[in-house]
């Protein structure tokens, strides 16, 4: 038990004096790694997270990744539309929110369609002048792509393979043609 106290203390000193060499606020795992040989498994051995033991050493947590509500991120993609005056394409999301776009696709609802049709059911609920702006679900594909090619975002794949002549050297097949 002393051994657990002893590295306990190690660590928050060693986040102390590299927050204070670096002038931080905040420390982030990846600095800590590169200026000390305390290992992961001796954090995790004795503190249940990493913003645990940066708030035993008196820093404040990094909340950034920290799990965001729906409501949080509608009210974000809110934010992007009035910011913008219309329903944002992806792209045009990733440009001005604070949240990635991938928060809303590869973690929650697969794709910015999806997000959409969410979205649309919580403006419903919150009543807002974008709801209009919104088709009904089954022509929201519609909109996602007219609104892609009227800004030009769309690439079009020409969904077509090309090899370049026969190399046969081990690993590459072909000359590259490009």
């Amino acid at each position: 038990m002393a051994e657990n106290n002893d590295l306990r203390e190690k660590i928050i000193d060693e986040i102390k004096r590299i927050a204070k060499e670096q002038n931080l606020a905040t420390m982030p795992r990846s600095k800590f790694k590169k200026n000390t040989d305390i290992s992961d498994w001796q954090i995790y051995k004795v503190f249940e997270s990493w913003n645990e033991a940066v708030a035993a050493a008196g820093l404040q947590p990094d909340l950034s990744k920290e799990h965001k509500s729906n409501n949080e991120l509608f009210e974000e993609l809110l934010r992007v539309c009035e910011g913008i005056n219309t329903i944002p394409t992806r792209m045009e999301f990733e440009r001005v929110s604070k949240f990635s776009a991938s928060t809303y696709t590869k973690k929650r609802w697969g794709t910015w369609e999806n997000v959409l049709i969410k979205f649309k059911d919580w403006l419903k609920a919150n009543q807002s002048k974008f709801l209009s702006q919104l088709p009904e679900n089954k022509n929201l594909h519609t909109l996602v792509k007219a609104t892609d090619q009227k800004r030009n975002f769309v690439w079009k794949s020409k969904k077509r393979i090309v090899y370049g002549p026969l190399l046969d050297f081990r690993g590459l097949r072909h000359e590259p043609v490009n």
